[in-house]
């Protein structure tokens, strides 16, 4: 019987050794579970902020492409007057000439 009850608690020892492993175990796997969740989040998030960076930076290049859109209509523009105005003086001295 002194036997057996020493194998009895040898055995209840192991066990409750597996139960504090397990207890251990399941606990690091939740904590991991929640990191994982956490970085995940984080993720999405940073891509959200990338692509609000993304959309900022593509706004900012139209509005460049814009600028320099209007500042050539206006260099056309003067050439352009520029251009009658010089045609115009030619013809008047044509005129003038004949």
């Amino acid at each position: 019987i002194i036997v057996l009850l020493g194998q009895c608690n040898s055995q209840l020892e192991r066990t409750q050794q597996a139960v504090n492993f397990n207890q251990q175990w399941e606990s690091l796997i939740s904590i991991i579970h929640t990191s994982f969740e956490t970085y995940q989040q984080q993720l999405i998030e940073i891509r959200q902020e990338q692509k609000s960076l993304i959309h900022l930076n593509t706004i900012q290049n139209i509005q460049q492409s814009r600028i320099q859109c209007e500042q050539n209509m206006k260099q056309l523009e003067t050439l352009a007057t520029t251009g009658f105005i010089h045609s115009t003086k030619k013809e008047s001295i044509r005129t003038q000439i004949r």
